[in-house]
């Protein structure tokens, strides 16, 4: 019987809410997604070095794209001063059986957020290029020591027979690869 006494209040309660809904989904800005998927594969061996592990290694992917470097990288290929503002806007998941970064960006326009998604995996790409082709160097490097030792210990050898010069040059040979 009380809810029979105010089935005005009821009914006019349901229809303010309905309308309220109504009027907030209309006026509402639709957002967009965009995504880009980046697929992160690496050698779990590396080849010629006698050891089980890659010899380049990466940052966690999630926080490489969260990285200044990376950030900056797509604003300069978006145009975009303002990092901040771009940056607040994408977010990035690696699927962890696929080994795939999922890069999402979300805009008002669904053009500026595909541009963005492009954008951060392009820059994502170059940040990653320069972080193996440093390794790289640095690897490089460690060889050319490693070559230097071994011609000077040749060299050494050529003068007498010495045992550990030998040894030296094999166990230098096989860090080297």
């Amino acid at each position: 019987t009380t809810l029979w006494r105010r089935k005005l209040t009821i009914v006019v309660s349901v229809v303010v809410a309905v309308v309220a809904a109504l009027a907030y989904a209309k006026f509402q800005t639709p957002t967009y997604q965009s995504s880009a998927l980046i697929q992160l594969t690496a050698s779990t061996s590396a080849a010629g070095t006698g050891t089980g592990t890659a010899p380049v290694s990466f940052p966690d992917p999630v926080q490489m794209l969260d990285s200044t470097a990376v950030q900056l990288g797509a604003a300069k290929i978006l145009g975009d001063p303002n990092v901040a503002t771009v940056a607040a806007d994408v977010t990035g998941t690696v699927d962890t059986t696929t080994g795939a970064l999922t890069i999402t960006a979300s805009d008002s326009s669904p053009n500026k957020a595909e541009a963005v998604a492009k954008a951060y995996s392009a820059a994502f790409v170059n940040q990653t290029q320069d972080l193996v082709q440093a390794q790289m160097n640095k690897i490089t490097g460690q060889i050319d020591q490693l070559k230097s030792e071994i011609a000077a210990l040749q060299a050494q050898s050529n003068s007498g027979s010495n045992g550990l010069i030998g040894a030296q040059i094999t166990s230098l040979t096989t860090t080297y690869g």
